[in-house]
């Protein structure tokens, strides 16, 4: 899954498991309220309230910048402060990271809602520069079996095994960055900035698999529901039927993306060089 331009779903994936665990640990010890820390105009909040809707809809939601009447990140700042509450603040270098898993790494920096401002080099961590990459390309075999990356260039790994193997490697290319504007669920446009090596990896040679041993009926018949599997994790539908009715599709379909795939990593690029089904 991967929303609009760049953006395959790392924080938005992560939330529903957030939620998940949450509303498991206010059942156990009999709690009648949760919170969560989403900024008030940003994605999250609508993720974390609509998935503790669909787990347990007796729980309350608090959220706390609405409460205390927060309308942005410098206000919480201030009253963490004047309160001697613990917050993330900013590094010297002027930005800090939203959000980390093994998926990838959104990052906001200072100057980020300036269009016209290039990231600064400081603000990514899991891949180097382009320009800064090595001067020869590393080719990569990437297998996969009913739609899922099994093995990396010979070696069978377990998929977490994987996706943090794919991350080093790719990282090294400077390959995964995305610089793009997105849409998001206020209707304001929004800038933001990701690094994702694995996932653009693993999903361009996905793709590139599904070329060959898809249908053409198929591959035009997903592409929509693709484009709305992604709007459901990114708006917080992750516990829908909509989404686990398309997860029933979806499975089915990969059963026959069985095959390799090569992708040729170099300064930035990731480049499909040969794919083979089996």
């Amino acid at each position: 899954a991967c929303y609009e331009a760049g953006y395959y779903l790392a924080v938005a994936m992560s939330r529903p498991l957030i939620v998940r665990e949450m509303a498991k640990i206010a059942e156990e010890n009999g709690c009648q309220y949760v919170a969560h820390g989403g900024v008030r105009t940003g994605n999250d909040r609508a993720r974390f309230e609509t998935a503790v809707a669909d787990l347990d809809p007796t729980l309350d939601v608090i959220f706390p910048p609405a409460e205390w009447n927060l309308a942005s990140r410098s206000e919480e700042e201030e009253y963490a402060k004047r309160f001697q509450l613990r917050y993330r603040k900013r590094d010297r270098a002027g930005y800090y990271t939203l959000d980390e898993n093994m998926w990838g790494r959104t990052v906001r920096w200072e100057g980020l809602d300036d269009g016209w401002l290039a990231p600064p080099p400081e603000a990514y961590y899991l891949t180097v520069d382009p320009r800064e990459a090595p001067d020869e390309p590393t080719e990569v075999t990437i297998r996969f079996a009913a739609g899922v990356p099994v093995a990396l260039d010979g070696e069978k790994l377990e998929p977490v095994a994987l996706i943090q193997r794919m991350n080093q490697i790719g990282g090294r290319h400077g390959v995964g960055r995305t610089d793009i504007v997105e849409n998001p669920l206020s209707g304001v446009k929004k800038r933001q900035t990701y690094e994702a090596p694995a996932a653009h990896i693993l999903i361009t040679a996905h793709q590139a698999l599904e070329d060959v041993v898809l249908p053409k009926e198929i591959l035009h018949f997903q592409k929509p529901l693709s484009q709305k599997y992604s709007e459901l994790i990114y708006e917080g539908f992750w516990f829908d039927d909509i989404r686990l009715a398309l997860d029933d599709f979806f499975l089915r379909i990969q059963k026959r993306v069985v095959g390799e795939v090569r992708v040729r990593l170099f300064k930035g690029s990731s480049l499909v060089t040969g794919r083979r089904a089996s």
